[in-house]
């Protein structure tokens, strides 16, 4: 439900969103998350909010890890968080 100057609007249309990832995102995300194209193909939202979850999770404590230097695994963590906040 959304509120809008002052009359409440149900939203009941979603708006389905494709995501394109790279073959090294698939690849990291296979390795990382155990998940292949078949299972992001089949994700709900509350999965992709998982797979966002634990890839933020993955660049903090990259970044934590490494404060000098961004590593692979946190670059294409990063990538991914930031394909999936759009």
């Amino acid at each position: 439900m959304c509120t809008m100057g002052g009359q409440k609007m149900e939203i009941t249309e979603i708006e389905e969103v494709e995501i394109e990832i790279t073959d090294e995102q698939l690849d990291f995300l296979t390795r990382e998350l155990g998940l292949t194209f078949e299972d992001l193909e089949n994700l709900d939202d509350d999965g992709w909010e998982k797979v966002y979850n634990d890839c933020a999770d993955i660049e903090i404590k990259e970044s934590m890890d490494h404060p000098d230097e961004e590593t692979e695994r946190c670059r294409i963590a990063s990538e991914i968080v930031d394909l999936l906040s759009m």
